[in-house]
């Protein structure tokens, strides 16, 4: 009887390390972009929430002054 395939003999770690050789520069560099984005995107998010807690802290202080006589 015949042995396993190659590709089924490998283990995790390597078929993993295989994929990351495989892949180069070019994934490298899609990855870079990509993280580079999503921390850009987690920037604006934050800082439209501080806005917004602005925008609600002068409507409150608004509020108060108009209902405080």
């Amino acid at each position: 009887m015949a042995g396993a395939p190659p590709h089924q003999k490998m283990s995790y770690r390597d078929h993993v390390k295989k994929r990351r050789e495989e892949k180069g520069c070019l994934y490298a560099w899609y990855m870079s972009i990509l993280m580079c984005c999503l921390y850009c995107v987690a920037v604006v998010a934050v800082s439209v929430v501080n806005a917004a807690r602005v925008v609600a802290a002068a409507a409150v202080l608004r509020f108060s002054k108009f209902h405080s006589g």
